[in-house]
C-alpha cells in the first residue's frame, strides 16, 4: 500500500470527506513514471518517507509536473483543491478496482 500524506489539522478540517490513508500500490504504479519524474525519487522511497499529498497525486494522474500543477493553482491552494483531489482519486480508484475485478474474472474464465 502507498500512504496518502496529510497533516492532522488538514484531516480534521476535511473529516466529513472519505480520505484514504493508503492507496493500493498497483493503483499508484499506473502513474509511477510521472510521480518519479515529479519527485526525483522512487515510489518505494516516497512511500518510506510518508507518501504523497492528494494534490501531488493529482498532478501525476494528469501527467503534469508539480511546477505546472501548482503554478496553476498557487494563488488558491485551499481545502477545495484537496477535496477535488480526494474525490478524483476516489473515482479513479473505483475505476481501477472495477477493472481489476474484470481482469481477474477474465483470467478465471480462460
Amino acid at each position: 500500500m502507498f500512504p496518502v500524506l496529510m497533516d492532522q489539522k488538514e484531516k480534521e478540517r476535511l473529516s466529513k470527506y472519505s480520505i484514504p490513508d493508503q492507496l493500493p500500490i498497483a493503483f499508484v504504479n499506473q502513474f509511477k513514471k510521472q510521480i518519479e519524474k515529479n519527485h526525483d525519487q522512487s515510489i518505494e522511497k516516497l512511500a518510506e518517507r510518508g507518501g504523497l499529498h492528494p494534490r501531488e497525486l493529482i498532478a501525476a494522474i494528469y501527467g503534469i509536473s508539480l511546477q505546472t500543477y501548482f503554478g496553476r493553482v498557487q494563488e488558491q491552494l485551499s481545502d477545495e483543491q484537496t477535496i477535488f483531489a480526494i474525490n478524483l482519486i476516489t473515482l479513479k480508484l473505483k475505476d481501477f478496482e472495477k477493472n481489476e475485478k474484470k481482469h481477474i474474472q477474465t483470467k478465471k474464465n480462460i
